[in-house]
Formats: structure tokens, sequence, C-alpha cells
């Protein structure tokens, strides 16, 4: 194998520093790396193995006059106890945030170091829903963890 090729082989597996022999020099890559550090995790399951980081609430086909849910699994990593709140953002179209609601039932609560909690997230879809001329939706709900 090429001594080239194996150097960008270990690059895409991610090795920080990575120092490589080519034709008898010696030269050190540098790769980058970035994360996050989260408070809290969110969860489809209460298992705690399907995060919902970056994925969605498929809610289907909603009717007006109805009140949806989902239940959602939050653990807090941090150490010490946080605070849940939760705002919902980027409505798509801005104008669906006039025909349908969305809440929680854990507004507010103090959830312990350690601890999972089950949350039910509730979609509510007005009665006027359908002379909006909307066919489809979505948004984002922000979980916001404060100590």
């Amino acid at each position: 194998m090429n001594k080239n090729l194996k150097a960008i082989l270990l690059i895409s597996l991610g090795i920080p520093l990575l120092t490589i022999g080519v034709y008898g020099a010696t030269l050190s890559l540098t790769v980058h790396n970035s994360g996050y550090i989260g408070a809290v995790g969110i969860f489809s399951d209460i298992n705690l193995t399907q995060p919902l980081a970056n994925g969605n609430i498929a809610w289907g086909t909603v009717f007006p006059g109805t009140t949806l849910n989902q239940t959602v699994y939050i653990m807090n990593y941090a150490g010490q106890n946080v605070n849940l709140s939760m705002t919902v953002d980027n409505w798509n179209p801005l104008s669906a945030s006039q025909y349908m609601s969305v809440s929680w039932d854990h507004e507010g609560m103090i959830l312990a170091p350690g601890v999972a909690e089950a949350c039910v997230i509730y979609l509510t879809v007005y009665d006027n829903a359908t002379s909006s001329g909307i066919s489809g939706f979505s948004f984002d709900i922000v979980i916001n963890p404060t100590w």
C-alpha cells in the first residue's frame, strides 16, 4: 500500500495527531476536533438508547380540534439540578403558529442529576386550522435547561 494512501486513511479515522514517514522525512498532521457538552439528553425510548437530538417527532396527519401527544425521556447529565423549559422556534410556514400550539408537562420542573423523566409533549390543532390553507408544517422544539 502506498504510504500517502495510508495517511489519508488514518486521517479519515479521526486520529488527532499523526506522524507519517514519507520517503525518509517526517510529516506531522493535526486534525481539528470539536463537539458540544450537553446538560440533558432527549430520547424517544425509556431505555435511553434512541436520542432525539437532530432527529424529529413525526406527528403524521393532524386534524382540527384535536390534541396529539408524544412521550419523550429527558436525562440530566449535569452534576446539578436543572430547571427545564421549552420554546418552539422556526415555524414553517410562519403562520402555522396561529393554527396550532405546542406545550409539555414539564415546564419549570427541576430534574435532579442522573435522573431520567418521561415528559409528554402536546400538539394542539385549533378548530380553524382548515381555513389556514396550510397543508404541511414543521417547527423546532427547544429544551432549555438552566441551573
